[in-house]
């Protein structure tokens, strides 16, 4: 290369438009050891959210520096900075003419949060709280709930260098602060924060709460909520932010850089609670979401009660699935079944069809959220596990293909029912515990309610050393609960997968044992699925079949289960 420096900058708006349309950015270096002044202009051909790039670019030849970058926003702010190393990309926010910073991390008095969110609340305009150098990955523990923001266009900038990374922390010091950050208001920025721990007695404890029809057009963005600084150690919230009551059109996370809120390990990642109407178009956008009990919820009808994506095909190279027609699918990879790591986006067609073609990292599952025209967000996709059904005798039972038996797992309800004309269950849950000496130590792997198996065989031969094993994606089409019966026809038998193991007769026909067999294939090579026990993987495959018999008598009020271990 040449060996000429350069300089790229995103300007994103507070107080003008997001995009920094119509911002003029100057910049002083010293090029060829004279001092070089050069100037850009964000011109409108794009939006927010589009695909282009809105980076302002520079040239620097021989300078290692910009010395001096002014920015003249559409808002009338004139903001200065220097010495900004080249060779690098960098964000810069919008300052607000109006703030206040915070100085210690004590509870109370001039210089605290409280304080700072004490005056945003009361000096009639916009308000950018921003916080000391010297308080970077400090913590602030509040004593009680903080003020509730409810003056419009308040800033809290948490990332205290602009690299990027949340670098401020607030976390609840017992069961006694229920909540966070409280939202009232509009057009308020969250930016550069961790928040843990608000996890009292209530299930309604949250590290941020945005609550009621004045709280819209708020953005949530670069935070961690319920992790360290490093995001990795878990420091739980009930509730990492909660939507509830009327608010409306607000963003979680966003498109820039550095904009995706990293939501994990909390008991709900993010809430959209409809207890009152209009709590709709509110966007959950490249974030990084895993970890939790439970990802999205769309609870009472929030968010216009949008449905999650459908995967309904998944053949190693391939996602294809149907969601909402005419709008976005955001596909993720994740241990389990929410999104740590964004992968794209895609559109659906009018009919409401998508297909995404890769990458597909490895030892991860994919899920997708949906973002209709308006804004409205889903929850992740559910679609790994498949049931089937067993109802020949006097027996109705659900199978899943996780192991799982007598258990609706996709509808959380019971399904073991007899006898089957009363609708009455039974047995509530059904599977089974595995364990043995793994180099001495009691190891287990176990199936009841949840399940520590995945669907799908081991694909090398058996016996193996546990690290060496692989198998097959849990997620393919193919891994579902087969079911024939004496009719011996229909998509089960046609379809019976003698390539995976299961049984065939001396003509290679699917072997029926009673009046209605079932088999499925799983396995628990999947560390991420080992919660229940935190037992290490054992590496086994299961096949299990069920048998129906309906001969009169003894017979038709038994439901048969065999288990062949690998």
């Amino acid at each position: 290369g040449s060996g000429n420096h350069w300089i790229s900058l995103l300007c994103v708006g507070n107080w003008s438009n997001r995009s920094a349309i119509g911002t003029t950015v100057g910049a002083r270096a010293q090029i060829g050891g004279h001092p070089v002044w050069q100037t850009r202009q964000i011109s409108g051909q794009t939006g927010y959210y589009s695909q282009s790039s809105m980076n302002v670019n520079f040239g620097l030849g021989d300078a290692s520096q910009i010395d001096e970058l002014e920015l003249r926003w559409p808002s009338g702010v004139v903001q200065t900075l220097n010495d900004l190393p080249a060779d690098q990309f960098h964000t810069i926010f919008e300052e607000y003419a109006g703030g206040a910073m915070v100085t210690h991390t004590g509870d109370s008095g001039p210089g605290s949060l409280r304080e700072a969110i004490h005056i945003a609340n009361s000096d009639g305009g916009p308000t950018l709280i921003d916080f000391a150098p010297y308080l970077r990955y400090q913590v602030i523990y509040p004593q009680s709930e903080l003020p509730a923001l409810m003056e419009d266009y308040t800033t809290i900038e948490g990332d205290i260098n602009g690299d990027g990374a949340p670098e401020v922390g607030i976390t609840s010091p017992d069961t006694s602060v229920y909540n966070g950050l409280i939202i009232e208001s509009a057009h308020n920025l969250i930016h550069g924060l961790v928040l843990t721990n608000f996890r009292g007695s209530a299930r309604a404890d949250n590290a941020i709460l945005i609550i009621g029809d004045n709280a819209f057009d708020n953005r949530i963005y670069g935070c961690y909520i319920g992790c360290e600084f490093n995001g990795e150690i878990p420091r739980g919230n009930e509730t990492g932010i909660r939507i509830v009551a009327g608010a409306h059109d607000n963003i979680i996370g966003g498109s820039l850089y550095g904009e995706f809120n990293r939501i994990a390990y909390n008991s709900y990642g993010v809430v959209v609670n409809n207890t009152e109407p209009g709590t709709d178009r509110n966007r959950i956008t490249h974030n990084q979401i895993t970890g939790n009990s439970r990802g999205i919820v769309l609870a009472n009808g929030g968010n216009n009660n949008i449905a999650a994506p459908l995967l309904t095909y998944f053949d190693g190279m391939i996602l294809r699935g149907s969601a909402e027609p005419l709008s976005t699918v955001e596909i993720f990879a994740d241990p389990r079944d929410q999104g740590l790591s964004f992968l794209a986006e895609v559109q659906s067609d009018g009919s409401g069809n998508f297909e995404y073609a890769g990458p597909f990292p490895e030892w991860q599952f994919y899920n997708a959220t949906v973002t209709d025209a308006a804004g409205n967000t889903s929850q992740f996709s559910v679609d790994m596990y498949r049931q089937g059904e067993v109802n020949a005798n006097h027996w109705r039972v659900t199978l899943v293909n996780n192991g799982n038996f007598a258990y609706d797992l996709l509808n959380g309800q019971a399904g073991g029912i007899y006898p089957k004309s009363s609708g009455s269950a039974v047995i509530y849950a059904g599977g089974h515990y595995l364990g043995t000496l793994k180099n001495g130590t009691p190891s287990v792997s176990q199936i009841q309610h949840s399940s520590e198996y995945v669907p799908g065989r081991i694909t090398n031969p058996i016996p193996a050393p546990t690290d060496q094993l692989t198998s097959e994606h849990p997620q393919l089409t193919k891994h579902q609960v087969y079911v024939i019966d004496s009719t011996r026809s229909g998509a089960d038998w046609d379809n019976w997968p003698v390539e995976d193991g299961a049984p065939v007769d001396a003509n290679g026909n699917p072997l029926l044992v009673s009046q209605q067999d079932s088999w499925t294939v799983y396995n628990d090579l999947f560390p991420s699925f080992h919660d229940g026990t935190s037992d290490p993987v054992l590496g086994v495959e299961i096949q299990r079949s069920t048998y129906s018999y309906t001969y009169p008598g003894a017979p038709s009020e038994v439901f048969f289960v065999k288990w062949k271990i690998i």
